[in-house]
């Protein structure tokens, strides 16, 4: 009889495991499917927000020798944002 019973908790406990791992089976598939649809329709904002949950900002950087060079090259263009000073050495 302690038998019978060991197989019946172990056969509903399989079930209930199932049931749970089919759960996360579609959490997956649905993860996965945004990730395919954010790249055919380059859609950069949800294809960040897959891998990373705070906002992706991207920084260009200059460096001091740069805007020198554009001036050399067009000096109509005037200074701009390269000939702030530069507060580090």
């Amino acid at each position: 009889m302690k038998s019978i019973n060991l197989i019946i908790v172990t056969l509903l406990s399989n079930l209930t495991m199932d049931q749970h791992f089919a759960k996360e089976k579609t959490e997956i598939e649905k993860e996965v499917q945004q990730f395919k649809e954010s790249i055919v329709k380059k859609d950069s904002a949800t294809f960040y927000s897959l891998f990373h949950e705070d906002l992706v900002v991207w920084i260009g950087i200059v460096k001091t020798k740069s805007p020198q060079k554009r001036l050399k090259k067009n000096p109509s263009m005037g200074c701009g944002i390269g000939c702030l000073p530069v507060l580090w050495s």
